[in-house]
């Protein structure tokens, strides 16, 4: 059960699954439920934040799309993170070449005001 609910925090996080939160009367309910030391029904799940808890459940919109938009999606977002990567790799080497250039004009002018 907890590699299922691990599956569905990563659907949250990438936007492929999203938390709907109960009404007031059904979150007393659960929290009766949960007072009393019952298990919560299968998909239903407990938050607390800010001293204030509540009870949600997970609409997994991955479910709604076919098995090749799933895929495409996924190399899509695959693809969004490989373009940050790149854009890092590309300051990182820019930054480094500067530094290069910096030394090495720096490592000039040192050599030829002492006159070596």
């Amino acid at each position: 059960m907890k590699l299922k609910t691990k599956l569905l925090e990563y659907r949250k996080l990438n936007g492929l699954a999203s938390e709907i939160i109960f009404s007031n009367e059904e979150n007393e309910k659960y929290k009766q439920l949960v007072q009393q030391g019952k298990k919560l029904p299968e998909g239903v799940y407990r938050k607390v934040e800010n001293n204030a808890d509540y009870f949600y459940t997970v609409a997994d919109d991955y479910n709604e799309l076919t098995h090749e938009e799933a895929l495409e999606l996924i190399a899509h977002m695959q693809l969004e993170k490989l373009s940050t990567i790149k854009s890092c790799c590309v300051f990182f080497t820019v930054l480094a070449i500067v530094g290069i250039v910096i030394g090495a004009i720096s490592f000039i002018y040192v050599r030829s005001t002492l006159g070596l």
